[in-house]
């Protein structure tokens, strides 16, 4: 009997210390995913498309960087295709993976923050987190969101280790996890990469003011083994598909240009994205919060506090992801998420100051009244900008009619190319674009990049002659391909300065302008601006390749495809007598 009960007492000891206390957040959590809920929104933001897209690819058996181009990590590619698989290729699957890594993410928050700063801060911190996140996520998918678990486990990994003495066995876990983690995140996008860095430089540093030689090695030496622990199964994929020196050139070489700047745009970046990422009120509060921390560990006294390693910690990791956030020069407001982790560690910090202060003057004030009191003051502050999140959700994409119209010109041809940034089209419609480029920003770059992008569109539009789709009219970033809106264009971005039209060079694009200008013809306008060509019959004639795959669409140009459900791009020739896969969410 006494066995029995010490046995029930420790098992609710575990499950205290498990705290699943973020588990009520569950609801707050899909609040912040709503804006990417498949049934408000079928098609997918432009990064999220070809991380689908490239997740496709995997499942069909092809290789991200060698039959699609883009500049993320390999990471990113392969959650996709995770999430696909879930679900049958449908968005419900990223979906649902979209829920798991911000559930992770709060669960790791909020055990970080009650530990360091008790729970009131921790509630009021992490439900800062999860509002402030809605309407930079987008509805999530981007390479921001899935490095945000990492982020939190690496300043969790710093707490715990600034709290207890230097073990062996500490000093290989945390090093292990570590390098983990960091080569997870680089493995994503190099940038997201900061804040475990920042963590594994200063316990290195700590173990080696200790004068702990043996740790140190031990911990050097687990660092890189977690590292490799991630890195070699992904390298060996890449590896296994003559992958590697493609991503090298995509992921590393491409994103060095795109980052080589000038200062002062970086600057422009950093100040935009610290002022109108968020709502003006969460970036006023942030920034006071930054100074009186500041101020606060100017004080030799405070530095004793046993939260002050953390809250150095957040505070120089703050300025780190501003600084890589700003980086590139360009003002992504998704960018912001990577800040998010330090930023909310100093606003609980805050919360947990003030709370302080004030039971010291009013001993009476219940710790329960004054979170529930901060809560709704951040939920009226959000209010408008989650709602404004959910609305833009629901209006993103493009018209039905205009779906409808690139499907049936797809009936005869099924290769479609998306002139500019649109590889959402594709998925919609269900149908590949005829080259790796799904997307062209890689073609106005110079330094050899552009030009050999351009070189091999060009190859790949001549042998298979697609439909191609100039959505230059929305995205003022893409130059048209019709010659007197491009020139238009030109006179516009030669006026301007930034950094995206600063690197153009659409010099080595002229001979595919060329080309569609001989071999295409004009046969439609869209409401949206859009324009869509078709291949002449003399380039058709040439073709021996092209079949008609598509056999029957919905004529009802007013009606949506059903939300979440997705379709085959890669499968290039269907089942005989049988319609093609991708076309299923149209069919009756």
């Amino acid at each position: 009997m006494i066995d029995s009960m010490s046995q029930a007492e420790g098992a609710k000891s575990r499950i205290r210390k498990l705290n699943l206390a973020p588990l009520w957040l569950l609801p707050l959590v899909i609040l912040s995913l709503l804006p990417g809920l498949p049934l408000l929104r079928p098609l997918p933001h432009r990064d999220s498309a070809v991380f689908i897209y490239s997740g496709q690819l995997i499942l069909d058996g092809r290789t991200p960087y060698i039959d699609v181009w883009d500049h993320k990590g390999p990471l990113v590619y392969l959650a996709n295709a995770f999430g696909l698989a879930l679900t049958d290729k449908d968005l419900w699957g990223i979906w649902i993976v979209q829920i798991g890594v911000l559930l992770a993410a709060v669960f790791l928050a909020y055990r970080l923050l009650e530990s360091a700063f008790g729970r009131p801060a921790a509630i009021v911190g992490t439900v800062a987190f999860l509002l402030s996140a809605t309407g930079l996520m987008d509805g999530g998918n981007y390479t921001e969101v899935y490095t945000l678990p990492l982020q939190f486990a690496a300043l969790l990994i710093f707490w715990r280790s600034s709290r207890e003495n230097a073990r062996l066995s500490r000093v290989l876990f945390s090093g292990l996890a570590l390098g983990a983690l960091g080569m997870g995140a680089f493995l994503f996008r190099a940038n997201n990469a900061g804040t475990v860095l920042l963590v594994a430089v200063a316990l290195f540093f700590a173990l080696l003011r200790a004068r702990r030689v043996q740790n140190l090695f031990c911990f050097v030496v687990a660092l890189l083994g977690g590292a490799v622990l991630v890195a070699l199964p992904v390298f060996v994929f890449l590896a296994g598909n003559h992958a590697l020196g493609e991503w090298w050139q995509q992921s590393i070489v491409f994103n060095v240009q795109y980052s080589n700047v000038p200062a002062s745009s970086r600057l422009s970046s950093m100040a935009g994205l610290l002022l109108g990422a968020t709502p003006a009120v969460f970036s006023v509060l942030i920034l006071h919060t930054f100074v009186l921390v500041v101020t606060f560990l100017g004080r030799r006294s405070n530095r004793r506090h046993s939260y002050a390693p953390v809250l150095i910690a957040a505070a120089l990791d703050f300025v780190l992801e501003i600084s890589l956030a700003g980086s590139s020069g360009r003002l992504y407001k998704h960018y912001f998420i990577a800040v998010l982790p330090p930023a909310i560690v100093l606003l609980a910090w805050h919360v947990h100051y003030l709370h302080e202060k004030l039971m010291a003057r009013s001993p009476g004030i219940r710790p329960g009244a004054y979170t529930a009191g901060i809560v709704a003051l951040l939920a009226l502050a959000f209010l408008h900008p989650v709602m404004a999140a959910v609305a833009d959700a629901q209006n993103a994409g493009v018209e039905a009619k205009v779906l409808v119209g690139i499907a049936e010109q797809s009936r005869e041809i099924d290769s479609l190319l998306m002139w500019g940034a649109a590889t959402e089209i594709n998925l919609a419609v269900g149908v590949p674009a005829p080259t790796r480029y799904v997307y062209q920003y890689p073609l106005f770059f110079g330094g050899g990049i552009g030009e050999t992008a351009a070189s091999e569109l060009l190859v790949d539009l001549d042998r298979t002659p697609s439909i191609v789709v100039d959505t230059s009219a929305t995205n003022p970033d893409v130059p048209p391909l019709d010659a007197a809106a491009r020139e238009a264009w030109s006179r516009r971005i030669a006026s301007e300065t930034g950094p995206i039209y600063g690197q153009y060079r659409i010099d080595a694009v002229q001979p595919v302008f060329d080309y569609i200008a001989a071999n295409y013809v004009v046969a439609d306008r869209f409401d949206n601006g859009w324009v869509l060509y078709t291949p002449s019959a003399t380039l058709l004639s040439k073709d021996k390749t092209n079949s008609k795959h598509a056999t029957a669409i919905r004529e009802l140009a007013g009606e949506a495809p059903p939300g979440g459900q997705l379709i085959e791009v890669c499968e290039r020739q269907p089942q005989a007598n049988s319609p093609p896969q991708w076309y299923e969410f149209l069919m009756p």
